[in-house]
């Protein structure tokens, strides 16, 4: 191997620049041993407020998770469909009670248990009647029962001490009326009204009739053993409420008491 002779100018070279390499090593090492900037950060950061991008090793809690804001919403429901308004009165009869002491069944017959006592023109609703001698009805708290048709009326007195023979004699028409018994409810006319008015057509005037309310307002003496008996009357007719006001002549023919004439007039109002 050939050698090459090296000066004493040419060793100086050599270690000033060996010298230099090592000097610039050990800033370099110094430089990454003592800085505290971490060596990732978060691109175009200052230095001193970069956050790291891995926060496991930065000695610090990691942020706590934030619930995300729930939102609730009422699902719309339809609304409820609207009933139909009725377009017929469906209120049930009124009757009143005709005679003190009369007793309430719980079912139709005497041997049946007595649910109450029934008061005097204590007012009553027809629930159920039949052909029978029994009504179910209702009081004005809800109750039930059983009365005898008997013992009350569709049609209320003015005296409610002592009806008048003619206030009886109306009263009496008008529960026959109610109940249709359009027979004995005929026997109540006079022979001279009834020649006028036959027994087909005073049925049929009672044909639209579902049920009857009525009370008597007045009665006037009109002579010897003659009354004027005015009724102020609700009728039910096909559902529909129509106010009347009845005016009657009771009197006395040959010993018996009859209803001699009559008119039924509608009113404009309720009574």
């Amino acid at each position: 191997m050939k050698k090459f002779p090296i000066s004493s100018r040419g060793w100086a070279i050599v270690m000033a620049t060996a010298l230099f390499v090592m000097f610039g090593l050990y800033r370099t090492v110094k430089v990454w041993g003592d800085s505290d900037v971490p060596l990732n950060t978060l691109d175009g950061a200052e230095s001193g407020s970069s956050l790291p991008l891995n926060n496991l090793d930065s000695g610090t809690e990691p942020p706590m998770p934030v619930d995300e804001p729930t939102f609730e919403f009422d699902i719309p429901i339809d609304p409820p469909p609207i009933a139909p308004v009725a377009q017929k009165d469906t209120r049930m009869p009124v009757v009143w009670v005709t005679e003190n002491d009369s007793k309430a069944y719980s079912q139709p017959g005497f041997n049946m248990p007595v649910v109450r006592e029934l008061e005097q023109w204590e007012e009553l609703l027809i629930v159920e009647t039949s052909r029978e001698n029994w009504d179910r009805v209702q009081d004005l708290k809800g109750q039930q029962f059983w009365v005898q048709k008997k013992i009350v009326t569709i049609i209320r007195p003015q005296n409610l001490s002592q009806p008048s023979v003619a206030e009886k004699k109306v009263m009496d028409f008008y529960t026959q009326v109610a109940h249709r018994e359009h027979s004995d409810a005929y026997v109540h006319l006079s022979p001279e009204w009834k020649r006028e008015l036959s027994f087909d057509a005073f049925v049929t005037g009672y044909q639209r009739t579902d049920s009857l309310r009525s009370e008597i307002v007045n009665v006037f003496e009109l002579g010897e053993e003659r009354y004027q008996v005015e009724v102020a009357q609700e009728a039910i007719e096909h559902g529909e409420s129509v106010d009347y006001l009845g005016i009657y002549t009771v009197e006395k023919v040959n010993d018996k008491w009859y209803i001699t004439s009559g008119s039924l007039n509608r009113q404009g109002g309720t009574f």
